[in-house]
């Protein structure tokens, strides 16, 4: 990815090749929407790396929560898996799936 490229994906009126223009745009909201940011490394010929970070947070479980351990928790809320490769995908859905997750 070009230099130039990586300054404008973010943007919704980017057209990158396979008509996604609004993807990297969506993702680029969520993550600036809970405080985070997103890192672009790109090398020719060797590929794109965007690396996504979040705050930690500052809430904690409760200890009995931490204590009984024997019971996963289970959530309700909705992610987003960004991935090329299709096996990592599933996997990553396989995994949180049973946990009550509504993977996207």
């Amino acid at each position: 990815m070009t230099e130039e490229t990586q300054k404008l994906i973010f943007l919704n009126r980017f057209s990158p090749p396979r008509n996604r223009a609004k993807e990297p745009a969506m993702v680029y909201g969520i993550v600036k929407q809970h405080n985070g940011f997103i890192s672009v490394t790109s090398a020719p010929g060797q590929g794109t790396t965007f690396d996504i970070y979040f705050p930690l947070s500052d809430a904690r479980p409760a200890l009995e929560t931490i204590i009984s351990g024997d019971i996963l928790p289970r959530g309700s809320e909705t992610i987003l898996v960004v991935d090329d490769t299709p096996s990592i995908r599933q996997f990553i859905r396989d995994a949180l799936d049973p946990l009550g997750y509504k993977i996207l």
